[in-house]
């Protein structure tokens, strides 16, 4: 696209935006994708976020951003259904304790996500998960966790160890290969 900038509130309430590239956006405006439906947004250019951006964007499925630095977990509260991240140059999170649902980060994501995810807390409904030891949630060090999730993966939690489960009624099949 030759668009360089996203307006304040440009796509909100775009139930059924499927799919976005913005490649040549600079900077996204506050609240554009506002209740926006299932989206995948891929941008090479932006470097930063509005905190509001993707604001209760529940089935937000994938943001692609090659430049940006870093991510606020305001950012991308509330998008219940965001599966896939992918920010080669993603240096920091920031606001670690806010609420985020089923998120997962891509296997291609950038190696400092290992040590920049620092989750205090996610929450969704179904489920429970209590820390008992230093645990990997795919690529999160999760600390002090209490986990509450509506679905789960496959492979959500593939090499967890010290794991009770709890409340727990539809654990999808290899959900602990």
């Amino acid at each position: 696209s030759r668009i360089a900038n996203v307006a304040d509130f440009a796509f909100q309430n775009c139930f059924s935006l499927s799919e976005i590239c913005l490649q040549a956006v600079k900077t996204f405006g506050k609240r554009s994708f506002e209740q926006c439906g299932l989206v995948k947004i891929c941008n090479e250019k932006c470097a930063s976020l509005p905190n509001d951006v993707f604001h209760f964007c529940r089935q937000l499925q994938s943001l692609d951003f090659q430049l940006l630095k870093d991510l606020n977990f305001q950012t991308v509260k509330h998008c219940c259904g965001l599966w896939h991240l992918r920010m080669p140059s993603l240096k920091s999170l920031k606001e670690q304790r806010d609420y985020v649902d089923n998120l997962r980060v891509s296997d291609d994501s950038s190696q400092t996500l290992k040590s920049s995810f620092r989750v205090a807390e996610f929450q969704t409904r179904q489920y429970k998960i209590q820390k008992r030891q230093n645990l990997n949630f795919q690529n999160f060090a999760v600390e002090n966790s209490v986990l509450y999730c509506k679905t789960l993966p496959k492979i959500a939690f593939q090499h967890l160890k010290g794991v009770v489960l709890a409340q727990s009624t539809c654990i999808p099949e290899n959900a602990f290969a």
